[in-house]
């Protein structure tokens, strides 16, 4: 009776550990050829703004990772001082403003009434300027001492040159306003699109001169992978086309070709590229990424694939178990390349055509396990 317990008992261990055996033969399929390229993720547009005018910071709109609204306020640099000059400039354009009325009420009074016929104007007093206004100018306009034509065009002559006189002060004033109120412009930083800060400069209350770093500020929701390809690959890669890219928190994604920089690096013979992501993906600025890039030189690979639910991952390597030609399980090491879909993955390295794989190995299975027609069990 205990014999037969103990019989029993190791025919249900060993039953236990039987498992239905998914065998399956490699087979090789053929794709497109692809060449892995490792870059960075990078903001579409990003942009360091500089202080243009000096003085001490009164206002930082933020830290890193803030965003912010295109035309928001993001530095402002003290402008009492650019202030003060503008109220002096205004009172100064509000007297040229005023010298430019009264030259020209000069000159309309000159064209309607001339001062060269204005008894007022002539010399003498009472009977001596009626007596020079009756006698004296007309006996010297006879005798061609004076011409009252030339004498009216040149008083005339001189009231328009004091119009445009006054005229160019104001626009002198105008043009000088106009400058102070750039600078007062430039004095306050605004967000010239929609996005974040990602690095701040300087802090409140720093004294800052013309051209020093104030923030880093990107463009948010909008993300790149720049990446430096090789010129050999650069054979049919055009604007617009789409390729497989993988990032570490993301997975796998497309991305677009956005921009091809003309000119190639000339010491490491290579192309700055940008590849467009996803808007929304869950990707930020800095992180590594890959983007698998076609091989002009070579576009078709021939390659084993095997499904997904074949690689068992014990330790750090990837490995597969192989069915042998004595129907014995053998693990083996295998490198894989990349995902050709159908849950089903390129293997570089590690078997061949033919050889038989189990797709679906137990988690107990080891070297030295054997098959027996549907089932594997332990040696």
């Amino acid at each position: 009776m205990h014999l037969l317990t103990l019989l029993v008992a190791a025919s249900l261990s060993l039953s236990a550990q039987m498992a239905t055996a998914a065998i399956e033969s490699v087979k090789i399929e053929s794709y497109d050829a692809y060449v892995v390229l490792g870059g960075t993720v990078v903001p579409y547009r990003e942009v360091v703004l500089t202080a243009q005018v000096p003085g001490r910071v009164n206002y930082l709109g933020g830290i890193e990772g803030d965003r912010f609204n295109a035309g928001e306020l993001l530095v402002a640099i003290e402008d009492g001082d650019l202030q003060a000059q503008r109220r002096a400039l205004v009172a100064g354009i509000n007297k040229t403003q005023a010298g430019l009325a009264n030259a020209q009420t000069e000159y309309q009074r000159e064209l309607w009434s001339p001062q060269s016929r204005s008894v007022s104007k002539a010399p003498g007093f009472a009977m001596p300027g009626m007596f020079d206004q009756t006698f004296s100018r007309p006996m010297g306009r006879i005798m061609g001492y004076e011409d009252d034509r030339v004498t009216r065009q040149a008083d005339l002559y001189s009231r328009n040159s004091g119009v445009q006189q006054a005229n160019a002060d104001v626009m002198s004033a105008q043009a000088s306003l106009e400058a102070l109120d750039t600078k007062i412009r430039d004095a306050r930083s605004q967000a010239p699109f929609s996005g974040l800060i990602i690095k701040k400069m300087v802090e409140a209350g720093d004294t800052v001169s013309p051209g020093q770093p104030l923030v880093k500020y990107a463009q948010s929701g909008h993300l790149c992978i720049e990446v430096n390809v090789p010129v050999r690959l650069m054979g049919k890669m055009e604007r617009g086309d789409v390729v497989r890219a993988h990032l570490d928190q993301v997975g796998d994604t497309q991305a677009r070709v956005a921009q091809v920089y003309p000119v190639a690096d000339a010491q490491q013979h290579t192309v700055k590229v940008k590849f467009d992501l996803p808007v929304g993906v869950s990707a930020g600025p800095g992180m590594y990424a890959e983007v698998m890039v076609p091989n002009a030189m070579d576009m078709r690979e021939v390659m084993p694939v095997l499904p997904k639910s074949a690689i068992v991952k014990r330790g750090s390597l990837p490995s597969v178990y192989v069915v042998n030609s004595q129907d014995t399980l053998e693990m083996r090491v295998v490198r894989l390349g990349r995902d050709v879909g159908n849950d089903r993955i390129m293997v570089l390295s590690g078997v061949k055509e033919g050889e038989r794989i189990l797709t679906q190995p137990p988690k107990a299975a080891a070297s030295g396990w054997v098959v027996r027609g549907d089932d594997v069990i332990p040696h």
